[in-house]
Parts: structure tokens; C-alpha cells; sequence
């Protein structure tokens, strides 16, 4: 995975993705309410 300050646009939603999925599947019952904040802080 890539890290760091440069990162292009699709590589900050992918690193995104891969961090919500994983809380996702480490915590099943978990409910993302606001899930619209994570889309606007990329």
C-alpha cells in the first residue's frame, strides 16, 4: 500500500476503502452513520 503526502485521488479513496472495510469486517454489528464526512475529508 501506498503511504505518505502524495497520494493521487484514487489512491486516498482506495486507502480509504481498505480502512473502512476492514472496521467493517472486524466489527460486524458496527453502523457507519455518517459516512458523508469520510467522503468530503478525502
Amino acid at each position: 500500500m501506498v503511504t505518505g503526502m502524495n497520494l493521487t485521488g484514487s489512491q486516498r479513496v482506495r486507502k480509504r476503502q481498505t480502512a473502512l472495510h476492514a472496521s467493517a469486517t472486524a466489527e460486524p454489528e458496527r453502523r457507519f452513520h455518517a459516512l458523508i464526512d469520510k467522503v468530503w475529508g478525502i
